[in-house]
């Protein structure tokens, strides 16, 4: 069962989605393909901030079988955060 806790970071992370959303139509990321926002992935570690994260990846289809991801992380180890691409074929 869900607790409401858990609903209310649901919920608030739902309507930043809608924001991100909006942001993204606005801006004319819908013109040239396809965007997927797939994973933004948000560590909280009990040993304290020195060990949080925060990492997103943005995915684009262009046609039916090219794809492209970009990707920004922030290296724990670095202290510093790193942008990345890759590109691949369906």
């Amino acid at each position: 069962m869900v607790q409401e806790r858990e609903k209310q970071l649901l919920d608030y992370l739902y309507t930043v989605g809608q924001l991100v959303q909006d942001y993204m139509r606005r801006n004319g990321y819908n013109e040239k393909g396809t965007f997927y926002i797939g994973d933004i992935t948000v560590t909280i570690s009990p040993s304290g901030e020195k060990h949080d994260s925060v990492s997103a990846h943005v995915s684009t289809k262009s046609n039916r079988e090219d794809w492209r991801t970009v990707r920004r992380e922030f290296d724990t180890l670095r202290g510093k955060s790193e942008y990345e691409e890759s590109r691949w074929k369906a």
